[in-house]
C-alpha cells in the first residue's frame, strides 16, 4: 500500500483544506484532494511482491 504521508503536495493540499473557511474554496480542496489520492492509490508499490502463478 502507498504511504500516503510521502506526497507533500497531500500534505500541503490537507492543511489547507483544514484551515479553510470559505465553503467554495474547500470544496475545490477537497476535489484536489481525491485527485491526488486516486493518483497515488493507482501508483504501484515499488516494494510489493507479485503474486506467484497457480
Amino acid at each position: 500500500m502507498t504511504d500516503l504521508t510521502q506526497s507533500p503536495q497531500l500534505l500541503r493540499l490537507c492543511k489547507l483544506a483544514s484551515k479553510e473557511h470559505d465553503p467554495k474554496k474547500l470544496v475545490c480542496l477537497i476535489l484536489k484532494i481525491n485527485q491526488r489520492l486516486d493518483e497515488l492509490m493507482r501508483e504501484p508499490d515499488e516494494l510489493s511482491v507479485p503474486e506467484a502463478a497457480d
